[in-house]
C-alpha cells in the first residue's frame, strides 16, 4: 500500500490518498479521502493516512503486507515500540493492532 497524506496547518484538517498495486504494478485498488479530525504536524497526518489506509484496505478484503510512504520520520517512527504514551504512540498502537506483521518503509517521492 501506498499512502500519502497532506494537511492544512491552519485548521488541522487531513487528506489522504492509497495505492495498492500487485506484483506487476497493476492497480487493484485506490482511495483518497478527508479527515475531519486535526493534525498538528506532518507525522500526525501521515499516521492518520495509514491508519485510515489500513481500515479501509482491509474492510474490502485486502492483506497489506507493506506500507511505503514518503515521509522519513514517519517510517522511522512507526518502528518503535507502540506503548501509548503519546498521541502518535496511540495511532500507531492502532496501526500495529491492525496488522501486526505490516512492514512500513520510506520511499523517497520521486520513487512512488
Amino acid at each position: 500500500m501506498n499512502i500519502d497524506a497532506t494537511f492544512a496547518s491552519e485548521t488541522g484538517v487531513v487528506s489522504f490518498g492509497i495505492v495498492i498495486r500487485n506484483a506487476t504494478g497493476v492497480v487493484l485498488y485506490f482511495a483518497v479521502g478527508p479527515l475531519l479530525f486535526g493534525a498538528y504536524i506532518v507525522l500526525h497526518a501521515e499516521l492518520l493516512g495509514i491508519r485510515e489506509g489500513l481500515l479501509l484496505t482491509q474492510a474490502d478484503g485486502f492483506t497489506v503486507q507493506v506500507v511505503e510512504n514518503d515521509s522519513l520520520i514517519t517510517s522511522r517512527t512507526s518502528h518503535h515500540s507502540a506503548t501509548v504514551n503519546s498521541w502518535e504512540d496511540a495511532i500507531i498502537f492502532d496501526i500495529v493492532s491492525l496488522l501486526p506483521l505490516v512492514k512500513v518503509v520510506y520511499a523517497a517521492m520521486y520513487l512512488n
